[in-house]
């Protein structure tokens, strides 16, 4: 029982340590995995603030070169074909803003003028123009400038787009609050029939002489047209977001219902999403208001995304590991040793035999308390000089015994063992006594370091050898001088 409790107390020293150093690597391992997931999440906000940044600024530029379009209709009665050209190729906006299918501008007209209108428009040489679509309405809005005036825009020309309930929607909110309006989405006229993409449109109202009437009923009567930009969405965004958010699969939604018929854009969505239980990582949201109209943007995380996730935690984790299994494996060679020591220490101080231990200048680092015993000496008291010249530096006969020619003393510098050499030692008070000696070099990488002395006290057994010889002498003299026959049984 007793040896289980004292194993139990060496296994407790080592254990302690153990999971003092494992608790602190996990401690070090949550907080730095938390700071890692709190950075993936600032990075997640800041890529999707960023996406909102380009999408937002973009639809900004668009504004102002419609602002300028504006100007330059508000400021003369009457802008020719070619003169609309000149202003869509100087500001290069297919250069600079790749992703817009052009600058158009939408006529005002009135039924009555309707004919004029369009007699006006096959004299500048388009035989076939007319508004479309046909029928009768109170008011019509044709599309008679859009540059580039080539490929998939010629089948806008002459589009009346008030015909469309969606379009109209965001013209006439235009009209009214004479601020730029998006509509809603829509598909394009200019849609082929081929890869149709969602699209929708950019208009801002221009007005007879001024730039802004004061009143909702003096625009509607000075309403003159609308410069508009038309927009494929999915070669808008492409060009907005380019390559910079391939890690995210994206969802724009035209307003807030994340539905499909409401989806403009999507990028990677059929890409695996990151499967985690931490929705901050996983899946947000953000609203773009922008012109009249609101956005819903769905950011979803890729795998890729966390890739270069930090091997900190996992480091710190392993690293503590290993460390903490080092530490017990540690203390518990310590605690073995301690115990082994103590064992010794115990073996030592109950030894009969007096033990010393002497470096190699012959001075005393050692002695158990049965050599404290038999020569009176404390090891406080002998360390001051050789052991040598305080228990054996004269003969019984009182002439001095020189160090260099005591065997004892010449062990360690010879590599010699000495075994059972007998001699005479000196005690504290000066008296002498018999003993039984034996010296043993210790070894340091292979040098002889120190010396170890077993001495054992022969007083009694000289005594005992007096006696029984001097009990064979008496023996021996009654032998001799009998007169008798003695026998010996």
């Amino acid at each position: 029982m007793t040896k289980i409790r004292h194993l139990i107390k060496y296994f407790s020293f080592a254990l302690i340590p153990l999971l003092l150093f494992l608790g602190a690597s996990t401690i070090s391992y949550f907080y730095l995995k938390k700071a890692d997931e709190k950075r993936l999440e600032n990075r997640f906000d800041f890529e999707i603030a960023q996406a909102k940044k380009l999408v937002e600024r973009r639809t900004s530029h668009y504004i102002q070169i419609l602002k300028g379009a504006k100007g330059l209709l508000t400021a003369s009665d009457k802008i020719t074909r070619q003169e609309w050209k000149n202003y869509f190729e100087s500001l290069e906006i297919i250069k600079s803003y790749p992703g817009i299918q052009g600058i158009g501008y939408v006529e005002v007209v009135r039924p009555e003028k309707l004919q004029v209108h369009i007699q006006k428009l096959r004299v500048e040489g388009f035989s076939d123009y007319t508004v479309r679509p046909g029928g009768s309405r109170s008011i019509y809005t044709s599309i008679v400038f859009l540059e580039p005036f080539a490929g998939r825009n010629l089948r806008a020309f002459g589009f009346d787009m008030f015909s469309e309930p969606i379009r109209r929607q965001a013209m006439e909110q235009a009209r009214d609050t004479g601020q730029p309006v998006l509509s809603k989405k829509v598909t394009l006229v200019q849609e082929t029939g081929s890869k149709v993409q969602p699209g929708f449109l950019l208009y801002l109202p221009v007005y007879q002489g001024m730039i802004l009437p004061a009143t909702v009923a003096d625009r509607r009567r000075l309403l003159k047209g609308y410069v508009y930009c038309p927009f494929r969405a999915e070669d808008l965004m492409v060009n907005i977001l380019k390559d910079d958010f391939d890690n995210f699969s994206i969802q724009i939604y035209d307003g807030l219902r994340k539905e499909k018929q409401h989806l403009l854009y999507s990028h990677n969505a059929d890409q695996p999403t990151l499967n985690t239980a931490s929705n901050h990582l996983s899946k947000k949201e953000t609203n773009i208001k922008m012109a009249g109209r609101t956005w819903t943007v769905v950011f979803e995380a890729l795998p890729a995304f966390v890739d270069n996730r930090s091997k900190l935690p996992e480091i710190v984790l392993l690293g503590g590991s290993i460390i903490s299994l080092l530490v017990f494996f540690a203390f518990w060679s310590v605690g073995n040793l301690r115990r082994s020591n103590r064992i010794r220490r115990t073996i030592t101080d109950n030894a009969t035999v007096a033990l010393f231990m002497m470096n190699d200048k012959g001075y005393c680092t050692f002695m158990n308390a049965a050599a404290e015993a038999m020569m009176g000496y404390t090891l406080a008291e002998v360390q001051d000089k050789p052991l040598h010249y305080l228990i054996h530096h004269h003969y019984p006969d009182g002439t001095p015994y020189p160090m260099e020619d005591c065997p004892i003393n010449r062990a360690l510098p010879t590599n010699n063992l000495v075994r059972a050499h007998q001699d005479v030692f000196i005690r504290k008070d000066g008296t002498f006594f018999p003993v039984l000696c034996a010296a043993s070099p210790i070894f340091q990488n292979g040098v002889p370091v120190a010396t170890v002395i077993e001495i054992k006290d022969l007083t009694d057994e000289k005594k005992a050898q007096s006696e029984l010889a001097y009990q064979h002498k008496i023996t021996d003299t009654i032998a001799e001088n009998a007169t008798v026959a003695l026998f010996m049984m």
